[in-house]
């Protein structure tokens, strides 16, 4: 981590995101010109160079915010927001300019396309000042991203984009979990989800021992997890990984990933707050050691063996990083109420 009082190395890391993100725009707009002029190679050379600099400033920016909490950055973030919408109207007399696409012209921000955006972040900074997380009431639980023009829409998955006309399955869906993302966010070894899964079932047995039933099914509001549902929660996942694990190496091309019910829903019916805390963590533990032997199974090259969820590519080391990040945050959850509680 690095030292708060060492000034010179956060500017310097500051100097470095900057840079390099700029860098990374920069290439990767070039890129697309050089495309347009049939120069490819030229292209190759310039969507390297975006990717080298664009991890860059990821790293660096990885760094910093172990200095600054989200919700600062979340708040910084509106702020930007807030003075490029007064700026973009300075833009307006290079909108009818021959070489300004309609695609260009509304990323660039036209009022309408970057007022969901203000939207979202201004409900999510409110929620937070009273949440240890944003709530769903205040910010949908699904969120969608035009991947043309940037503009957002919430809840359900739109028939297209109001703004800039791209097509429904041009969006990309933002939820509450994710198996991969394009930046490898969170990205976990094989040895370090192993690790992780190891010390999950104790590390859950400590946080529920003593508590009583009372505070175990306690809900912050009625629309959120108590304990023993988080608990629950963690059970049906586990158990989820493993199927869909086996479903990977039992299939001979890609198989769908995708079952009857999105993840969260799996606990529906099933009364968590209503059975004993020690069967959900023996359970817990049980769905967690098969976890464990089947992963003890996949050699290094079967870990980017891959399936589809939701229509996209997930390797099996995208799932094991989903479910070691999933217990991480769920424990940490727990471990919240029980204090709240």
């Amino acid at each position: 981590m690095l030292d708060s009082t060492d000034r010179r190395a956060e500017d310097a890391l500051r100097l470095i995101v900057s840079d390099s993100a700029t860098a990374a725009m920069h290439c990767l707009a070039a890129a697309e010109r050089a495309v347009l002029d049939g120069r490819f190679n030229l292209a190759k050379v310039l969507r390297a160079c975006a990717h080298s600099t664009r991890l860059a400033a990821l790293s660096a920016a990885r760094l910093l915010a172990q200095e600054v909490r989200p919700s600062e950055v979340l708040a910084s973030t509106f702020a930007i927001v807030e003075r490029q919408s007064l700026d973009r109207e300075t833009l307006t007399r290079l909108f009818d300019a021959p070489q300004v696409t309609g695609v260009m012209r509304t990323s660039l921000g036209t009022r309408p396309t970057w007022a969901a955006l203000e939207g979202v972040l201004h409900r999510a900074l409110k929620s937070l000042q009273s949440n240890r997380d944003v709530l769903e009431s205040d910010v949908a639980q699904s969120l969608w991203g035009c991947q043309v023009c940037g503009a957002l829409v919430e809840g359900l998955p739109p028939d297209g984009c109001s703004h800039c006309g791209a097509l429904r399955f041009e969006f990309e869906w933002f939820g509450p979990f994710y198996s991969g993302t394009f930046e490898r966010l969170g990205r976990r070894s094989p040895a370090e989800i192993v690790r992780i899964l190891q010390d999950s079932p104790l590390r859950l047995a400590n946080l529920l021992d003593g508590v009583d039933q009372e505070r175990l099914v306690w809900r912050p509001s009625a629309a959120e997890w108590c304990m023993k549902e988080i608990a629950g929660h963690l059970l049906d996942v586990t158990e989820l990984f493993s199927w869909r694990l086996r479903t990977i190496h039992d299939s001979v091309t890609p198989p769908s990933l995708d079952g009857p019910l999105p993840p969260w829903r799996l606990l529906e019916e099933k009364g968590y707050p209503d059975v004993a805390s020690t069967l959900i963590v023996e359970g817990f533990r049980r769905q967690t050691q098969a976890a464990i032997e089947l992963i003890a199974k996949v050699s290094a090259t079967d870990w980017g063996r891959f399936g589809l969820t939701r229509g996209r590519v997930t390797t099996l080391l995208d799932l094991g990083t989903w479910l070691a990040n999933h217990n991480i945050a769920h424990l940490a959850q727990i471990d919240a109420l029980r204090s709240a509680a």
